[in-house]
């Protein structure tokens, strides 16, 4: 019973090691990983600033984004978080908008190569 299932497994793994998903496929993965992360620091950080999420909160999604963005390989966006958790664990809620603004850029700019290697053959 447990042979087909023991099987299947072993092919899918085997596919994950031989690299089955496209350098394409993996490069936009990544992207569409990494804007998602920036979008999250926008997002908690706005509420952060208008005092609808606790501070704790903030810092450890902020840190995880960067961690992710670190291992992807991103750094420009990694050190834009970085500017923005700063400003968090500083309490500066009247400075956060530059920071922010370059999170903001960040994203963009993943976001446009992502939709250049949608469109990619």
């Amino acid at each position: 019973m447990h042979g087909p299932r023991l099987w299947c497994a072993i092919a899918c793994a085997a596919c994950g090691v031989a690299g089955c998903t496209s350098q394409k496929d993996q490069l936009r993965s990544e992207l569409e990983t990494s804007a998602s992360w920036l979008s999250t620091v926008e997002a908690v950080t706005a509420a952060w600033s208008a005092n609808r999420l606790p501070v704790h909160y903030v810092e450890r999604t902020i840190e995880e984004a960067r961690t992710q963005l670190t291992s992807a390989k991103q750094p420009a966006a990694a050190q834009a978080v970085d500017a923005v958790l700063r400003a968090v664990r500083q309490r500066r809620y009247g400075t956060i908008t530059e920071p922010l603004a370059r999170v903001r850029r960040e994203r963009q700019s993943l976001e446009a190569r992502l939709n250049s290697v949608k469109a990619s053959p």
